[in-house]
Protein backbone atom coordinates (compact mmCIF):
# COMPACT_ATOMS: atom_id res chain seq x y z
CA UNK A 1 0.00 0.00 0.00
CA UNK A 2 1.33 3.06 -0.71
CA UNK A 3 2.52 5.38 2.02
CA UNK A 4 0.39 7.98 3.85
CA UNK A 5 -3.09 5.90 2.74
CA UNK A 6 -5.47 4.27 4.84
CA UNK A 7 -6.46 8.04 6.74
CA UNK A 8 -8.46 7.52 10.03
CA UNK A 9 -9.54 10.17 12.17
CA UNK A 10 -9.52 8.87 15.79
CA UNK A 11 -10.14 10.72 19.46
CA UNK A 12 -6.88 10.06 22.12
CA UNK A 13 -8.32 10.06 25.56
CA UNK A 14 -5.60 9.21 27.77
CA UNK A 15 -3.47 10.99 30.54
CA UNK A 16 -5.32 14.16 30.45
CA UNK A 17 -5.33 14.71 26.78
CA UNK A 18 -8.63 14.34 24.81
CA UNK A 19 -7.86 14.90 21.08
CA UNK A 20 -8.28 14.58 17.69
CA UNK A 21 -5.43 12.70 15.63
CA UNK A 22 -4.89 11.02 11.98
CA UNK A 23 -3.20 7.83 11.45
CA UNK A 24 -2.16 6.59 8.05
CA UNK A 25 -0.25 3.45 6.72
CA UNK A 26 3.48 4.20 6.54
CA UNK A 27 5.10 0.96 5.06
CA UNK A 28 8.56 0.53 7.48
CA UNK A 29 8.40 -2.57 8.48
CA UNK A 30 8.03 -5.17 5.86
CA UNK A 31 11.13 -7.58 7.47
CA UNK A 32 7.98 -7.73 10.33
CA UNK A 33 5.72 -10.04 7.44
CA UNK A 34 9.04 -12.48 7.68
CA UNK A 35 9.52 -12.41 11.03
CA UNK A 36 6.07 -13.23 11.90
CA UNK A 37 4.58 -15.47 9.07
CA UNK A 38 2.01 -16.43 10.71
CA UNK A 39 0.20 -13.07 10.61
CA UNK A 40 -2.05 -12.89 7.82
CA UNK A 41 -2.98 -9.43 7.46
CA UNK A 42 -0.47 -6.67 9.26
CA UNK A 43 0.14 -2.51 8.81
CA UNK A 44 2.32 -0.35 10.13
CA UNK A 45 0.61 3.27 11.65
CA UNK A 46 1.94 6.54 11.71
CA UNK A 47 -0.05 9.07 14.10
CA UNK A 48 0.51 12.61 14.11
CA UNK A 49 -2.06 15.88 14.62
CA UNK A 50 -4.99 16.75 11.83
CA UNK A 51 -3.05 18.64 8.69
CA UNK A 52 0.10 17.05 9.10
CA UNK A 53 -0.76 14.94 6.44
CA UNK A 54 -2.43 16.88 4.43
CA UNK A 55 1.27 18.92 4.22
CA UNK A 56 3.11 16.14 3.56
CA UNK A 57 0.80 14.96 0.36
CA UNK A 58 0.56 18.84 -1.04
CA UNK A 59 4.41 18.39 -1.00
CA UNK A 60 4.56 14.75 -2.50
CA UNK A 61 1.96 16.32 -5.44
CA UNK A 62 4.57 19.23 -5.82
CA UNK A 63 7.36 16.93 -6.64
CA UNK A 64 9.34 18.07 -3.56
CA UNK A 65 9.31 14.37 -2.23
CA UNK A 66 10.58 12.34 -5.45
CA UNK A 67 14.17 10.64 -5.00
CA UNK A 68 14.14 11.08 -9.08
CA UNK A 69 16.97 13.61 -10.24
CA UNK A 70 16.04 16.57 -11.67
CA UNK A 71 18.43 19.42 -13.25
CA UNK A 72 17.65 23.04 -12.03
CA UNK A 73 20.34 25.59 -13.95
CA UNK A 74 23.22 23.31 -14.06
CA UNK A 75 23.06 21.55 -10.90
CA UNK A 76 22.05 17.77 -10.84
CA UNK A 77 19.76 16.84 -7.69
CA UNK A 78 16.98 14.94 -5.75
CA UNK A 79 14.05 17.27 -4.64
CA UNK A 80 14.01 15.47 -1.31
CA UNK A 81 17.46 15.75 -0.32
CA UNK A 82 17.14 19.64 -1.69
CA UNK A 83 13.44 19.81 0.75
CA UNK A 84 15.99 17.89 3.66
CA UNK A 85 18.74 20.31 3.15
CA UNK A 86 16.24 23.16 3.76
CA UNK A 87 14.13 22.40 6.12
CA UNK A 88 15.70 20.12 8.98
CA UNK A 89 18.26 22.86 10.73
CA UNK A 90 14.78 24.67 10.63
CA UNK A 91 13.10 21.49 13.01
CA UNK A 92 15.44 21.15 15.85
CA UNK A 93 14.29 21.44 18.95
CA UNK A 94 15.40 24.94 20.42
CA UNK A 95 15.98 25.22 24.10
CA UNK A 96 13.77 23.83 26.68
CA UNK A 97 11.58 22.62 23.84
CA UNK A 98 10.13 19.16 24.79
CA UNK A 99 7.81 16.21 24.01
CA UNK A 100 4.45 15.56 25.29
Amino acid sequence: MDATSGKKKFRFNEFGHDVELKCVITPGMPSFLFTFPQLKNFSEKTIRWPGHFDGIDALKECGLLSAEKVNFKGAVFRPRDFLVATVEPKLKPLPGDRDV
